[in-house]
């Protein structure tokens, strides 16, 4: 998983998968750039990274939308 803006609690989970032998968390910081941002559209295009979108709402079903995501049961994105 790759989360381009981790949360406080985010940073705390990986921090604690140093403790169990069967997950690890890698941190990497990285100053974006043009040639970067092309190379990881190719990989997009070609499917070797795809987006999980865990569902979708209209705008007019925001407060449902922020519901999903406060019950913690989203995997991938909610749009």
């Amino acid at each position: 998983m790759i989360i381009a803006l981790p949360s406080p609690e985010a940073i705390v989970q990986s921090v604690l998968t140093a403790f169990v032998p069967s997950q690890q968390a890698r941190f990497m910081f990285a100053k974006p750039n043009a040639e970067d941002l092309v190379f990881l559209k190719e990989l997009i295009e070609v499917g070797k990274i795809r987006m999980v979108i865990h569902c979708t709402y209209p705008l007019v079903e925001l407060a449902a939308a922020h519901g999903c995501k406060e019950s913690g049961c989203a995997v991938g994105k909610i749009v």
